[in-house]
């Protein structure tokens, strides 16, 4: 997450590990403690920020525990996106994310 107070920082750099995309079925789980435990879907659209295009992950239909939020992410570099956290159509939160490939084990 960035700009936010340090504790904010350091427990979500504790508690989450990341994202998993499944481009083709336009999915994405989120791992909190190593879990695979918020899903969302993925979809292309305009941003609440500025009506330009992002990807989105809306989380209201497929998750308990984020049913209100929706992030936006824009690539910035290559394999490096910047993201916004909307909660009820709100902005609370940015954070960055770093391309990973990972390759099957043969």
């Amino acid at each position: 997450m960035l700009l936010q107070p340090m504790h904010v920082k350091l427990l979500g750099q504790l508690v989450w590990k990341g994202k998993n995309f499944d481009v083709k079925n336009k999915k994405l789980t989120n791992r909190i403690l190593g879990l695979h435990l918020i899903n969302g879907k993925l979809a292309k659209a305009k941003s609440l920020f500025d009506g330009k295009p992002v990807l989105v992950i809306d989380y209201r239909k497929t998750s308990r525990i984020a049913g209100n939020v929706i992030d936006e992410l824009r690539e910035v570099g290559k394999g490096v996106f910047l993201g916004r956290a909307y909660r009820d159509g709100v902005f609370f939160a940015s954070f960055a994310l770093k391309e990973k490939k990972f390759q099957s084990k043969r």
